[in-house]
C-alpha cells in the first residue's frame, strides 16, 4: 500500500495543503496548513493506512517530514 504525502506549502496569499498536485485546502498561515497536513496524515492512519506529512518553509523547502502507519 503506498503511502499518502499531505505537503503543507506556501502560496502567493497564503499557505495550503495538497496531496498528489491536488489542493486539499487552504489556510491564512503556516501553522494552520501544518495542522490541517498532521491531521490529515493522523486520519490516513487511523483508518489504517500509511502517511506522510511533509512540512516546508516559507522559501518552499522541506522542513520536516512525519510519517504515520508502520509497513
Amino acid at each position: 500500500m503506498p503511502r499518502k504525502v499531505f505537503h503543507s506549502v506556501p502560496t502567493n496569499n497564503g499557505w495550503k495543503v495538497e496531496s498528489n498536485g491536488r489542493t486539499i485546502s487552504k489556510h491564512r498561515t503556516q501553522a494552520g496548513a501544518e495542522r490541517a497536513a498532521i491531521k490529515a496524515g493522523h486520519r490516513v492512519r487511523n483508518a489504517g493506512g500509511l502517511a506522510q506529512a511533509t512540512l516546508h518553509k516559507a522559501n518552499g523547502r522541506i522542513r520536516e517530514d512525519r510519517k504515520y502507519g508502520t509497513r
